[in-house]
């Protein structure tokens, strides 16, 4: 969880870069390749071969691409365009929960 959540927080600047230098759609399809890699690590994943922190920092550092991708979005709607974009913020942020939920879950014994 803990270093799901820092690789998180890592990249942002990073993304920012991508996002500036190359625009949103190679944003968005790098997130959705490091999010469609961390999904499948995880599928794999078992006790002889454990890339849980791998595959939680992938899906960690994928998620955050696509949602900043999508912030332009909100020029759709002009007189709305505050709120999509505070959504957009909160999902960024309750994203990380997921991790926790996870966590938290295995921790009470539940799991595969």
């Amino acid at each position: 969880y803990g270093i799901a959540t820092s690789a998180f927080c890592f990249c942002v600047w990073p993304t920012g870069i991508v996002l500036d230098r190359f625009g949103p759609r190679v944003c968005c399809m790098m997130g959705a390749l490091f999010f469609g890699i961390g999904c499948a690590l995880l599928s794999i994943s078992s006790q002889e071969y454990d890339y849980f922190v791998i595959g939680f920092s992938l899906l960690a550092v994928g998620g955050l691409p696509v949602v900043l991708s999508m912030m332009h979005l909100s020029n759709l709607l002009p007189e709305f365009a505050g709120t999509i974009i505070t959504i957009f913020n909160v999902c960024i942020d309750v994203s990380s929960l997921n991790f926790k939920v996870i966590y938290v879950l295995y921790s009470y014994g539940i799991s595969r």
